[in-house]
């Protein structure tokens, strides 16, 4: 499945890959650091791009994919308006069936909501925090 998420980021980003490699590296595991968005935030802000992927409660997994990083900027605030490479992305249903699905999070009803980089907040794409 990092395949299938890998191609999807190299064919959206903004960053000029050509000629570079890819390189994943984890900053933040609830399993490993806890719930905490304060954690969260001190171990990914300003690292780079942002993949995140998530398992919901009703066992579907997922993800989405930030260009930018993440971490308040005092100019942009609390959203990235400009982050055009981002997606989120769905790997696989409730039944753990694979189901590979990427969605824009350009928007006409709520241009600009990209990414939100609120500190006392996890990473959030799109507009809204309807994941669970």
């Amino acid at each position: 499945e990092i395949g299938w998420i890998y191609r999807h980021i190299t064919l959206t980003s903004s960053r000029s890959l050509t000629g570079k490699s890819l390189s994943l590296k984890l900053l933040y595991s609830n399993a490993d650091n806890g719930p905490n968005v304060h954690t969260f935030h001190s171990l990914t802000d300003s690292k780079g791009p942002l993949l995140t992927v998530f398992l919901t409660t009703d066992n579907r997994a997922g993800g989405a994919y930030s260009d930018d990083e993440m971490g308040y900027n005092k100019k942009l605030g609390d959203y990235n308006e400009n982050d055009r490479g981002a997606f989120i992305f769905r790997l696989r249903n409730k039944n753990h069936a694979p189901d590979r699905q990427r969605f824009s999070l350009q928007c006409p009803c709520s241009p600009g909501y990209f990414t939100y980089c609120k500190t006392n907040c996890g990473p959030t794409h799109g507009r809204g925090h309807d994941l669970s």
